[in-house]
């Protein structure tokens, strides 16, 4: 059972475009679980880049398998809400923002 916040824990900016135009349309939980994973994991990045690797999105944070991380991956990237870059063997993502873009 979850005990509640606590006072001493921070927070994670979410944008109002997330509540006002994506939100209602995600239907699928492995799109939501990963978009929002993408947007905390992103939030709390230092630097210029920030990019997830699929091996990035935490199993056992999400509760989900791999197939299904990758589902949602896929459904957020046909979606818009996340990019996907390869360059040879290696794949990132990045969040459809003006800094995923560049």
């Amino acid at each position: 059972m979850f005990k509640g916040f606590t006072d001493s824990e921070t927070f994670t900016q979410l944008p109002d475009s997330f509540f006002h135009q994506l939100l209602g349309k995600i239907t699928d939980a492995d799109e939501l679980k990963v978009t929002l994973y993408a947007l905390w994991r992103m939030e709390h990045m230092e630097g210029p880049f920030h990019d997830l690797c699929e091996t990035d999105f935490d199993a056992n944070v999400l509760g989900l398998p791999e197939d299904e991380i990758r589902s949602g991956l896929d459904k957020a990237v046909l979606r818009g809400s996340l990019l996907r870059s390869v360059h040879e063997s290696d794949v990132f993502y990045f969040l459809n923002s003006p800094r995923g873009r560049a």
